[in-house]
């Protein structure tokens, strides 16, 4: 019965966590958060929770701690991993950033935009030609996507290609025309 009040403690300051960190009360949640994971040590929806507010607090650092703690607990957690790689990225750690995008991609995250992130950081990393397999595999996946066209055309340009590069400048500036004005 305690483990079960603990549990449902956990719960509801996790929930009042969320709740606070919506309204942009990011100090007052990490409080929240904290009481949770005392209570309720381990509480996976608890520590990505808290690793939001620590971003929002600047403690990036903290954030990061929180998630590898996730995907030490729960190593094929996708979103975590997708979220480390984002702030690896944002503190210009493209290696660790790659890392973290390929294994969200191995455990289930398939989506335009992490495979576009992942290109990203592969341009970062002086990879062009393995950035341009990824970008079209996202392009694949929204065709119609102005961005992923202009991000192709931008790759094609840099590895000179330029034939490709017009063709992918142009669908892009056919899909969106401002996209004319980088061009």
């Amino acid at each position: 019965q305690a483990l079960k009040l603990d549990r449902e403690f956990g719960e509801a300051h996790n929930a009042l966590g969320r709740a606070l960190l919506k309204q942009d009360r990011a100090k007052e949640a990490l409080d929240a958060y904290d009481r949770a994971l005392r209570s309720t040590p381990g509480m996976i929806s608890a520590l990505m929770n808290r690793s939001q507010a620590l971003q929002q607090l600047g403690r990036t650092d903290l954030a990061i701690q929180d998630l590898q703690r996730v995907t030490r607990l729960q190593p094929r957690n996708a979103v975590a991993h997708y979220e480390m790689g984002r702030l690896h990225g944002g503190e210009l750690d493209y290696v660790e950033a790659e890392a973290c995008y390929r294994k969200a991609i191995d455990y289930g995250m398939r989506t335009a935009s992490i495979l576009a992130l992942l290109a990203h950081t592969l341009l970062d990393l002086g990879k062009d030609e393995e950035a341009l397999s990824y970008f079209s595999r996202a392009l694949e996946m929204e065709p119609e996507s102005p961005s992923l066209n202009f991000e192709l055309a931008k790759v094609h340009q840099t590895i000179g290609n330029f034939e490709q590069a017009e063709t992918f400048f142009s669908k892009a500036i056919a899909l969106e025309p401002e996209c004319g004005e980088y061009y």
